[in-house]
This record gives C-alpha cells, sequence and structure tokens, in this order.
C-alpha cells in the first residue's frame, strides 16, 4: 500500500461565487494542502470574468462555468468531465461542497479503513459535524445508530444516511464508478414536487445502499463510541443555525444508542428499504416553496 506522502491527490471543489464565503474556501484549501505536498485543487465556480483572483496557488486551479439559462446547482456536476481525463493522474480522488474542512486526519482515517471495508463491500463513512454553543451536532443524521457490524473482528457502526457533502475513492473504486449511470445526469431524482437534488446527488457519488455498490455506510467504534477521525466540520453550520426537520439536531454523543444490534445483510431488507425510499422520494414536498405558497395566498 503507498503511503500517505506518496498518493497523488485530485480536489474538485464547487464554489458558488460570494464574497463572504471566500474566507471559509481559503481555510477548506489550506487545510487540505497540509495533507501532502501532492494535494492538487480544482476549485468549479460560476464567476465568468477571469479578472476576479479567487485564490493564489501554484497547487490550485479555478475553473469557470458558464451557468446561463441552467439551474445553478448543476455547477456541482461540471467537475466530472475534467475528473474523467484525470483517471489515470492521480491515485486519490475526492469531490467536495466548499465548506467541507476535510483535514489530514481525516484523510489518515480513511487511509487506514477503506480497503478493508471495500473488501467487504461497505462505504467507509463520515460525519459532518457542527458547532451550537459546546456542542457538537451531526448535520445529515436523522435516526439514530441501532446496529453494528464486524470486519476482523473490529466493530463498526452502521449510519443511516451515507450524505456528507463530499466524496472520496482510490484510483481503482473511481475507476468503477465512472462506468456506473450514478457518474452521469441520468442519475438525476425527480419527485412529484419537482425537487431535484441535483447538488446533493453530485456530493453523494456512488455511497448509498441503493446503488447497489455498498451494503452500509460504516463508522469504526474506538472503545464502543464513534472514531471521531470520521468527524468533518461543516463550517458554515447551516443546520445548527437553522434545523430542518431532523436535520441538524442530533447531538454527536447521543447519535449511537447504548445498546445496538448486528446487522445482517439480507436481500429482502435491501428491497424494503429500497421501497421505503422509493415511497418517501415520491410523497417529498418542498417545504420552503409550501410555506411561499401559502404566504403569498394569504
Amino acid at each position: 500500500m503507498l503511503k500517505k506522502e506518496e498518493h497523488l491527490i485530485c480536489v474538485h471543489i464547487t464554489f458558488h461565487y460570494n464574497n463572504k464565503r471566500l474566507k471559509i474556501l481559503k481555510k477548506v484549501c489550506s487545510d487540505l494542502l497540509k495533507i501532502s505536498n501532492k494535494v492538487y485543487i480544482f476549485i468549479h465556480t460560476n464567476l465568468v470574468s477571469r479578472k476576479k483572483k479567487i485564490l493564489k496557488s501554484k497547487k490550485i486551479k479555478i475553473l469557470y462555468h458558464s451557468l446561463k439559462n441552467q439551474n445553478p446547482y448543476f455547477l456541482s456536476w461540471r467537475c466530472r468531465a475534467l475528473m474523467y481525463k484525470q483517471k489515470e493522474l492521480f491515485d486519490v480522488f475526492i469531490y467536495m461542497e466548499d465548506d467541507i474542512n476535510f483535514k489530514k486526519k481525516n484523510f489518515l482515517y480513511w487511509l487506514k479503513n477503506k480497503n478493508i471495508c471495500i473488501k467487504e463491500s461497505f462505504n467507509l463513512g463520515f460525519l459532518r459535524v457542527e458547532k451550537l454553543g459546546k456542542s457538537l451536532l451531526c448535520s445529515d443524521q436523522i435516526k439514530n445508530v441501532t446496529h453494528h457490524t464486524f470486519i476482523n473482528e473490529k466493530k463498526f457502526f452502521i449510519l443511516n444516511n451515507p450524505y456528507c457533502g463530499f466524496w472520496i475513492y482510490d484510483r481503482n473504486e473511481f475507476l468503477n464508478f465512472t462506468k456506473t449511470k450514478y457518474w452521469s445526469f441520468r442519475w438525476l431524482y425527480k419527485t412529484v414536487s419537482n425537487v431535484h437534488l441535483i447538488r446533493e446527488q453530485s456530493a453523494l457519488g456512488w455511497n448509498h445502499e441503493i446503488m447497489r455498490r455498498y451494503k452500509k455506510t460504516i463508522v469504526p467504534s474506538v472503545r464502543n463510541v464513534l472514531d471521531t477521525s470520521c468527524y468533518v466540520p461543516h463550517l458554515t453550520n447551516n443546520y445548527a443555525k437553522n434545523p430542518v426537520g431532523l436535520f441538524g439536531v442530533f447531538k454527536i454523543n447521543e447519535l449511537v444508542n447504548k445498546k445496538t444490534f448486528v446487522y445482517k445483510y439480507s436481500l429482502i431488507y435491501f428491497l424494503i428499504e429500497n421501497f421505503k425510499n422509493y415511497i418517501y422520494r415520491l410523497i417529498r414536498f418542498n417545504l420552503k416553496n409550501f410555506k411561499k405558497k401559502i404566504k403569498n395566498f394569504e
């Protein structure tokens, strides 16, 4: 296995230009470059004018995309053509949103655990965390962790939601990913309420179990609690400030139940969960738009 300093790493970041978020983007890039001296960052932005300089670094390249007459969230898919061209040039491929603070400890955690997870068809998970006073919240989990599994006698907790605002694959996984329909726009969900989830699906990558690549998303247990190296700060703290339903209300130290049960994969269980996800997507509605319509009606 290659050592961390031998990996050539490309990171593609989607950045909807906003002066207020530049400070956050700079911190994100600064911590990424600390992973090793072989990290190269590609920032994809909707800023058309090339005269506006975002960041200056030999290892950071800015790519400008015109989104005229298009949904602005399609910017999150624009990196994929370049990533595909880079498939033989890099060892590690990362896509992320512009407020994901992925650090060296997160990379070492991935490097340590990803092979044993892939071998058993599990996705190694990360948790986006946000600050609320002295508490840490997990942005994306809306259910407690109730199950665990063992790989090589090591305990892993099963996460209910694989989403974390980014994805990371080694070259082999990345090449296999590009051969699937999930790599292209054919993957887009469309619901009766016209919720497309364009941006989220790009950041989801290949991680959801309904894509049939991974059984579940798992996080290692350290002394029967979550391995904190899986925590990735969500620097905007969006959900901590404004929870959306159950998103952004779970304290990280209360996420795992005191008693968890052994997870057993079965096709029947998979089909039931897949059906439940389909029904959920079908009946989902956009609460914000619904509130706007009610307000306008009043």
